[in-house]
Formats: structure tokens, C-alpha cells, sequence
């Protein structure tokens, strides 16, 4: 009778792929809300909401449509 032997080195290793994949997202994620807040700070105003009359800081939020496909 053979004696067989299982890795068990390979389910306790972490899955780096995995990690950075992750890791990317949410710096991401970070990096997009501190430009959001940084529009709405510039332009004075919400993402969807409309500029009052007397205000004349002109600018607009870009980037926020589908995709273009050529």
C-alpha cells in the first residue's frame, strides 16, 4: 500500500493576482471620490444640481456619459 501526501502549501498561500486586482479597485475608488469632491468644491454645486441665475462660475462636470464607441 502507497502512503499519497496532499500539498496543503498551496490553499494556504495567498492568491496575489487576486490581492492587486483588489488593492487597484479601491485605490481607485479613492482617487475618484477626492476628484468629485474636489469638482463640487470648485464649481460650488452638487453633481446633479443646476447653477443658480447670479452665479457666474462657469463649469460643468465631463465624464460622466457612456462610453463612445467608433
Amino acid at each position: 500500500m502507497s502512503k499519497e501526501t496532499i500539498n496543503g502549501s498551496a490553499a494556504s498561500r495567498p492568491d496575489w493576482e487576486h490581492l492587486e486586482d483588489w488593492l487597484r479597485g479601491q485605490v481607485q475608488g479613492m482617487i475618484q471620490e477626492l476628484l468629485e469632491q474636489e469638482v463640487t468644491e470648485f464649481l460650488g454645486r452638487a453633481k446633479s444640481a443646476r447653477r443658480s441665475e447670479p452665479e457666474h462660475r462657469v463649469g460643468y462636470r465631463n465624464g460622466y456619459g457612456k462610453p463612445r464607441k467608433a
